[in-house]
């Protein structure tokens, strides 16, 4: 058998290896640093690129953020002033055609104030010759007293009086009931004419107005001459209802336009008849208001209850006195019949309560009493009043409520007369809204 040998390495390839692997070693690291540099280099150089092309990039976008903008601004601005100019066109062209406008008013307006002033100035003149030409002619003179009027006996006007009254049936309760010594009467057929909007000649065309003229005997117009008056009393006496208030406000117009004297001299008055008779047995009240009414009624009711009363604990208690208040009322009345007068008393009593039952039960409803045996009759015309009533009630002068008319602001009550008698139906139906809601006690 071949034995193997092996080879030891000497010590000088031994260094020379050593030396090898160091210096290969070096080497390594050299390369590595260098490229390490190299590689820091590069990263340095890259971000500075890149800042640079960031900047850049910010710098071209601010100049097309800025462009854009600019461009904005300048379109901007350039409808601006479109804007103005349209605008400042629109409006030369609006001042010119106010102007026209103003100009074509303007003289419309000045060619209808000629025409008005024409308009009225004939007129005036028509109205003149037609006045003229009544006076003239004398149309109140030689003329008799009317054939309704009733005349008083006496002469002496300070203690006369007219009563003007509403159609012929209060006219026949008021010549029966009447002084005839002092007091006249004079019934008017209707609504007379609304004289703010008539000529004289007009005016004295109707009936009714002429027949008041000549029965106050002052005359009209030129002729008038308050000295003449035969009344010193003028009573307007017309029905509680809406037909008798616009009578009553035609008369006041007459008087203001062209009696004015008459009305300043407080010649006029208003009477002022009663709403309610009330009658319970013999007696009999007259109320001339709502408010008075319920305060007299409460009154009654209270008497008789305290009458009631004081009669139950006078009275032995047996099987009469479950007899009803109504019947201890009835039985009453008739014990105090006296004479035969006081029979008739109570029948007519007992009559008037039958005929004004549906009266007397709502006035009770209303106010929430109910007195046995009452009656209450609601008067809305003079004519439902027999003669003496109407004596007692409205031309006693110891008794009547009347109301006298005066003027204490004149220019006020021209234009209150001009705006609800007058032709403009505007200011007529302004005043009728404005006030509706004020308006009680309506005659539907």
């Amino acid at each position: 058998m071949t034995q193997a040998t092996t080879t030891q390495p000497t010590e000088a390839q031994a260094k020379a290896a050593a030396a090898a692997a160091a210096k290969a070693q070096k080497d390594a690291t050299a390369a590595a640093a260098k490229a390490q540099k190299e590689a820091a280099a590069a990263a340095a150089k890259a971000e500075k690129e890149a800042k640079a092309a960031a900047a850049k990039a910010e710098k071209d976008a601010k100049a097309a953020a800025k462009a854009e903008a600019d461009k904005v601004a300048a379109e901007a601005a350039a409808v601006k002033v479109a804007a103005e100019a349209a605008a400042a066109k629109a409006a030369a062209e609006a001042e010119k055609e106010a102007a026209k406008a103003k100009k074509e008013a303007d003289a419309a307006a000045k060619k209808a104030e000629r025409e008005a002033k024409a308009q009225a100035a004939i007129a005036a003149k028509a109205a003149k010759a037609a006045k003229d030409s009544v006076l003239r002619k004398g149309a109140l003179e030689g003329m008799t007293l009317p054939g309704k009027l009733a005349d008083c006996s006496s002469k002496d006007a300070s203690r006369s009086e007219l009563f003007i009254v509403e159609g012929d049936s209060a006219g026949g309760s008021a010549k029966q009931g009447r002084n005839r010594e002092f007091q006249a009467i004079l019934p008017l057929r209707g609504k007379i004419l609304n004289v703010e909007r008539a000529r004289l000649d007009k005016m004295l065309s109707s009936n009714e107005v002429k027949n008041l003229i000549i029965a106050l005997g002052t005359g009209i117009a030129d002729n008038f001459d308050i000295g003449r008056l035969r009344y010193d009393r003028i009573i307007i006496a017309t029905d509680a209802d809406v037909d008798g208030s616009h009578i009553r406000t035609l008369l006041l117009t007459f008087f203001f336009r062209h009696m004015a004297e008459v009305v300043e001299g407080g010649h006029i008055y208003i009477a002022q008849p009663p709403l309610y008779k009330i009658s319970l047995g013999r007696e009999k009240h007259y109320v001339y208001t709502d408010a008075e009414r319920d305060v007299l009624l409460q009154d009654l009711a209270a008497k008789a209850k305290a009458k009631a009363t004081s009669k139950a604990k006078s009275e032995p208690t047996d099987i009469d006195s479950n007899i009803s208040t109504e019947n201890e009322a009835i039985v009453d009345e008739t014990n105090n019949v006296e004479t035969a007068a006081d029979l008739a008393d109570l029948a007519a009593a007992e009559n008037q309560a039958e005929v004004g039952e549906a009266t007397t039960q709502d006035v009770e409803a209303e106010v929430g009493v109910k007195i046995p045996g009452m009656s209450i009759q609601r008067y809305k015309g003079l004519g439902e009043m027999n003669p003496d009533q109407l004596w007692e009630t409205t031309m006693d002068p110891e008794h009547r409520v009347m109301l006298k008319v005066t003027i204490d602001d004149v220019e006020k009550a021209d234009a209150i007369f001009s705006k609800l008698m007058g032709d403009e139906v505007s200011l007529r139906k302004n005043f009728i809204q404005t006030h509706a809601k004020s308006v009680t006690n309506i005659d539907f």
